[in-house]
């Protein structure tokens, strides 16, 4: 495997990495918010939209912050594989593999916010 390749996936694996913290730490918080305070749980839903949007949107842009080029096609990649990830393990949690408008909502906005993070990552003034 060329050295590009193995530094590609290894900045593509830390961008997940980066989104899956930042989602742990995140949710952690909402849950706080939601259980000691007077916020309505109706904002769970919304909120956890936000979270994993903003995760992939970090995560592609650490991802992408020393590359040069190809930052949307990297972002991708890091969107696609955290929500594909996050797809498998919900769904094995709840025992129900079914891909319905909200899944492909979540999908879609996942991976426009992977493109959207890597080409911000690529055009940050160095």
């Amino acid at each position: 495997m060329s050295e590009s390749i193995k530094n590609n996936i290894g900045y593509i694996g830390k961008g997940i990495l980066i989104s899956f913290i930042f989602t742990c730490i995140a949710l952690i918080v909402l849950s706080l918010v939601l259980t000691y305070s007077n916020v309505s749980e109706n904002i769970e839903t919304s909120g956890i939209i936000v979270i994993n949007i903003v995760s992939i949107l970090l995560g592609s842009s650490f991802c992408t912050l020393k590359e040069k080029n190809k930052g949307m096609l990297k972002g991708l990649a890091v969107g696609g594989i955290y929500i594909g990830i996050i797809y498998i393990v919900s769904s094995i949690m709840s025992m129900k593999f079914a891909l319905n408008i909200n899944s492909i909502i979540m999908i879609f906005t996942s991976l426009v916010a992977g493109a959207t993070g890597g080409i911000i990552g690529i055009n940050v003034k160095k």
